[in-house]
């Protein structure tokens, strides 16, 4: 599953995916807005398939955006798209429209190698925004904050799942998991994204975006944020959820970094940039 040349061959990510597509065909059914990409350099990139006999079948983006025309996929549960409007009105809570362009607040550009103990690098925020994290704005949610891990670059897939939290001293073994908790970072897919010969236009790094304004804010009532006093946590555990104690493999860029030790031959990970 964790390999995306021959992901769908698993049963489960297959299930998972065609339930993605079922999902997307009543959003488009809202008539809300809701449209397929138009991006022309997706619409006209080429993808490989195998048909029912196993031959190669090459088709563009614009030949297969459209899964209930093109595909002619069919939901015995797809309700007219009147009714289904009518039936998630209020299901969702209305988005924050966002007051002004976003802002960096602050950012680490030091890189660091996840191999052996455990480190942390503090990210620095500076003074001019200290009021910002530790205003009501943030605590009530009516302006978000977003945790950018950016450019990670791995050989292979190191097979584990990173989980990320935010200012938990690594020392205290009866810290809050819950309440640092930002999210999980997951390489599914990082060989063929850095990978220069492929088929696909490839982009410098995986990018991964966490929401911590829940957690800025609840941390920000028991302990006042202050310059430098911010930084990442980010510790790995198996994809069977078992972890164990060891050394670990990798490269980060800008946060701290706690792994354990891969079942497989150790491969650098490198993440070029963090920021706010």
């Amino acid at each position: 599953m964790v390999d995306p040349r021959c992901a769908a061959l698993d049963p489960i990510f297959w299930l998972h995916h065609a339930n993605i597509d079922r999902l997307w065909n009543r959003w488009l059914a809202l008539d809300n807005g809701s449209a397929n990409p138009d991006e022309t350099a997706w619409l006209d990139q080429s993808f490989t398939f195998r048909d029912e006999t196993g031959a190669a079948v090459t088709l563009t983006g614009a030949q297969i955006v459209d899964s209930a025309e093109q595909l002619h996929y069919v939901y015995d549960d797809q309700p007219p798209a009147q009714d289904m409007a009518v039936s998630m009105n209020g299901t969702f809570p209305t988005p924050r429209e966002p007051a002004e362009p976003p802002e960096m607040v602050a950012a680490t550009e030091q890189t660091v190698d996840l191999v052996g103990d455990a480190r942390s690098i503090q990210l620095t925020v500076p003074p001019s925004t200290v009021s910002l994290l530790a205003s009501d704005d943030v605590r009530t949610g009516a302006r978000a904050l977003y945790l950018n891990v950016e450019d990670i670059e791995a050989e292979q897939n190191p097979g584990v799942v990173y989980v990320v939290f935010l200012n938990m001293a690594s020392d205290d073994p009866g810290a809050d998991r819950a309440r640092h908790h930002v999210g999980n970072v997951t390489l599914f897919g990082i060989e063929q994204m850095n990978d220069p010969d492929a088929a696909h236009p490839g982009v410098p790094g995986l990018r991964h975006t966490f929401d911590v304004t829940r957690v800025v804010g609840e941390l920000n009532e028991s302990r006042p944020v202050g310059p430098e006093r911010h930084h990442r946590d980010l510790r790995t555990h198996h994809a069977d959820a078992a972890t164990r104690p060891g050394g670990s493999h990798g490269r980060r860029r800008g946060n701290g970094c706690r792994r354990t030790r891969a079942d497989r031959p150790r491969q650098p990970l490198r993440v070029l940039r963090d920021h706010w």
